[in-house]
């Protein structure tokens, strides 16, 4: 009995807790897709777009280069046989 009186208690509480959550409804009525549309075209006005996206892989290309470079130096100073 006292087994089930603290069993109890110990859901009350969780349920007490559980319910001080407040649920939260986000609803976004506009349209992602249009959005990124319009800030493309005003973009388009300040710099050309078509030069972004010949730059942004570049750009990605040389960041993966420098985070291999610094990963391949990080294994070969614990690699005791390769001097330098």
């Amino acid at each position: 009995m006292i087994v089930m009186g603290l069993f109890s208690l110990v859901l009350g509480l969780v349920d007490f807790l559980v319910n001080l959550i407040p649920n939260v409804d986000l609803k976004i009525g506009i349209n992602f897709i249009g959005v990124i549309a319009n800030a493309f075209r005003y973009a388009n006005l300040v710099i050309r777009v078509d030069i972004i996206l010949l730059l942004w892989p570049i750009t990605l290309l040389l960041d993966h280069y420098n985070f291999g470079k610094a990963l391949l130096f990080f294994v070969k100073k614990f690699i005791p046989f390769i001097s330098g």
